[in-house]
C-alpha cells in the first residue's frame, strides 16, 4: 500500500500472518473445535531523518 506524509511517499511493509492456534476441546461430554490468531513479536528498522541528521530506529 501507499502511503504520504508531508509530501514524502513511502511504501506500507506491514507482514501479514495468518498462523492460527488449534485446539479440540470437551465440554460437559461434547467436543469442539477452537481456533484463535498467534501474535509473534517481529523486529523492524526504521530509517528517519530529523533536522537533515539521518538515523536508524527499531521496534519490536
Amino acid at each position: 500500500m501507499l502511503l504520504s506524509y508531508r509530501g514524502s511517499h513511502y511504501e506500507s511493509n506491514i507482514p501479514k500472518l495468518t498462523i492460527t492456534y488449534e485446539k479440540n476441546a470437551k465440554y460437559r461430554g461434547i467436543s469442539y473445535h477452537t481456533s484463535k490468531p498467534i501474535f509473534l513479536k517481529t523486529f523492524s528498522q526504521f530509517e528517519l531523518k530529523y533536522r537533515g541528521a539521518n538515523y536508524i530506529r527499531g521496534c519490536y
